[in-house]
């Protein structure tokens, strides 16, 4: 019987791109979304569960993939990801509330290192899925052609 878990990577491949959505939406209509009953959005809270998320899932999508490819290649993605949100998000404050000036050097800065880190997550993610799913793959097949080759001693 095949066990079901939850797969790290797709867990962080969906928050990864909320996440992404959310800096974007934040970046353009962060000013009505009280209107729109979406305030809750641009809270510190949102924010601080996305990075809970990739805090718990990332390392854990991490040493699975280490395990099954022996890459430490997306772990970098990963960790340069993650270092561009907390970077904007130290560097440029926190607020998400009406800016006065969208078009302020900062702001602008901060939605672009946040998308892109979140892009930058979700890129680790599937980048880390597709090398665990090829190197089982791999294994799997060279292992089934050294059975082929082996001679058959059940046959004498």
């Amino acid at each position: 019987m095949r066990k079901h878990y939850a797969d790290p990577d797709k867990i962080g491949m969906i928050a990864g791109t909320a996440c992404a959505i959310h800096c974007v939406l934040l970046g353009l209509v962060a000013s009505i979304l009280p209107f729109v009953g979406l305030s809750f959005l641009s809270s510190t809270w949102t924010d601080v569960l996305f990075f809970g998320i990739a805090l718990v899932v990332g390392p854990m999508a991490i040493f699975r993939g280490i395990r099954a490819h022996h890459s430490w290649k997306p772990a970098i993605v990963f960790v340069l990801g993650l270092s561009l949100i907390v970077g904007a998000h130290t560097l440029f404050g926190h607020s998400h509330g009406p800016v006065s000036h969208p078009t302020q050097a900062g702001h602008i800065a901060k939605v672009f290192a946040s998308v892109l880190g979140g892009v930058l997550l979700v890129t680790f993610h599937v980048w880390n899925l597709r090398l665990a799913r090829a190197h089982v793959c791999s294994h799997a097949c060279a292992h089934m052609h050294e059975v082929a080759k082996k001679p058959s001693t059940l046959s004498h």
